[in-house]
């Protein structure tokens, strides 16, 4: 991951010269400017202005400091009657809030500029505010004459029950310093969130931001999917504020947004910023034809044996966090045995930006893909041409992210919006020890998994998965359980909208 140097001397930056600068830049001089982070107050004099970032140059030492748009989540102007007596500033003046990272993780900076002429004080306002204006999002055809508006559902009940206290301590605020207005929910059931997409009015919202784990962005999912608008539904943004256990979506977005952020503990500062500064991006979606329990749409992965079971059956250590994993892996794999079954089956995240809703007929062609090829439905046969390998496997994995939680860079190469998706297992006959199979699973959480020989992974447009008679085991979707030791089978679908944010850059390379 890169990381925005926050402090440069003037020989590294040259600013000077028009070498390292994109255009020629706006400058700001003998201007009194106040910048406040780690609770410590910076005193600037000068700034420069370029096409990606603000230069600020530091009184107190020869260094700047280097503020990218990308960072900036709002600008206004403040009245003297927001301090106290002693802190009251003459002219007139303007606050930027901002996040950049600050030793490895997004801090807040406040910046606040104090100018004698008012009309250059609107002109940088104007400026800035150009810069900072997010994209209209896509199930809208033209620019709404309103603020920004988020739907918030916060789910109470995943993981260790955190998510009302992320919002209350810390999302809300954002939200406030970003001037987004907002309408909050707390899901009370299951499947609430499915009651809630189906019937939103779409016109009311940008975005739908989750406060949760990958469970509820399942039901948003299907909800969107039940709508008769399903496919100006399917433009609407979907933001994922980690709040359960896996938060396997957020952190695909980060690692592909070359967004730093931590696995094993909270990111939903990072998250929440990109509702601030949006970027929307396609996540691709599969639908899961099954058995017993029709189909079902899926996001994340479908996964059957060993990982199933320890998904499904760590429900018990919710208590301890993302740790409940591996307490279950350990015990699983010191009982476990093997299963038979039978599988069937480009600047790399570099995104196209989401058109715009149109019309039903223009965006039905912009999906035919998904029958480009004639998958069989699941109770007809396969055709001569898929391949059919057959044997004993620890596990089955179909998945679409990079990662199958925070800390599982499962298949890292995986894009967002993939037209395939990824066929993993473990062989059982390739397999040396339990040992072996507890190590594999321990070395996920940098990828090092994908070095065991044992370990196979193939690239597929469509699979299908038999049981041999009598196994039974786990089966779940999108973490979430369904009828155990079914046949089912994994075909496209579409593409949903997801929120993002500009790929992070170093202020040096932009």
């Amino acid at each position: 991951m890169m990381e925005t140097k926050l402090f440069a001397s003037e020989n590294e930056l040259d600013v000077f010269t028009h070498t390292n600068i994109p255009t020629i830049p706006i400058t700001l001089n003998s201007v009194s400017i106040r910048i406040i982070f780690s609770n410590a107050i910076h005193l600037s004099e000068e700034c420069y202005s370029t096409n990606s970032a603000i230069y600020f140059q530091l009184v107190e030492f020869r260094k700047f400091l280097i503020l990218l748009h990308d960072d900036i989540i709002s600008v206004e102007e403040i009245t003297n009657n927001d301090f106290t007596e002693s802190e009251k500033l003459p002219n007139i003046y303007l606050e930027i809030i901002a996040y950049p990272i600050i030793s490895g993780k997004r801090q807040r900076l406040q910046i606040r500029f104090n100018f004698s002429d008012k009309s250059l004080a609107e002109c940088w306002k104007t400026y800035i505010s150009k810069k900072i204006d997010p994209p209209l999002p896509p199930h809208f055809q033209r620019k709404i004459s309103r603020k920004r508006k988020i739907l918030v559902l916060v789910n109470p009940f995943g993981g260790q029950k955190n998510a009302k206290k992320i919002w209350q301590n810390y999302i809300a605020r954002i939200f406030q310093e970003s001037h987004i207005d907002y309408d909050l929910i707390v899901t009370e059931r299951e499947k609430h969130a499915i009651e809630i997409a189906r019937c939103m009015d779409l016109d009311e919202y940008d975005a739908v931001a989750v406060i949760s784990g990958d469970g509820l962005i399942n039901e948003i999912i299907s909800g969107l999917l039940l709508r008769p608008d399903r496919i100006r539904a399917m433009k609407f943004p979907i933001a994922h504020i980690p709040g359960g256990t896996s938060n396997a979506l957020a952190a695909s977005i980060c690692f592909q947004c070359n967004e730093p952020f931590s696995p094993r503990k909270p990111f939903f500062l990072e998250a929440a910023l990109m509702i601030c500064r949006p970027r929307y991006l396609p996540l691709r979606i599969c639908s899961v034809q099954t058995e017993k329990d029709g189909d079902r749409p899926m996001f994340l992965s479908v996964t059957w044996g060993l990982l199933a079971d320890i998904d499904i059956g760590s429900e018990r250590f919710r208590w301890a966090g993302l740790a409940r994993l591996h307490i279950e892996a350990f015990l699983r794999i010191m009982r476990w045995h093997h299963i038979a079954r039978k599988a069937f089956g480009k600047d790399h995240f570099r995104y196209d930006e989401i058109s715009h809703f149109s019309s039903e007929n223009d965006i039905n062609v912009n999906n035919s893909h998904v029958n480009d090829e004639k998958i069989p439905l699941l109770n007809e046969q396969i055709p001569e041409h898929w391949t059919s390998v057959e044997g004993e496997y620890v596990f089955v994995c179909i998945t679409n992210l990079s990662h199958l939680g925070s800390d599982v860079p499962y298949i890292p190469s995986s894009r967002l919006d993939d037209d395939y998706f990824f066929l993993s297992y473990v062989d059982w006959k390739l397999v040396k020890s339990r040992f072996q199979i507890m190590q594999m699973m321990l070395e996920m959480c940098n990828s090092g998994h994908l070095d065991y020989s044992c370990f196979q992974v193939i690239p597929v447009k469509a699979c299908r998965v038999e049981p041999k008679d009598g196994c039974g085991g786990y089966l779940s979707i999108d973490g979430e359980p369904i009828s155990p030791g079914t046949t089912f089978q994994v075909v496209p679908f579409g593409c949903v909208t997801i929120v993002g944010r500009n790929e992070v850059k170093s202020a040096h390379s932009t």
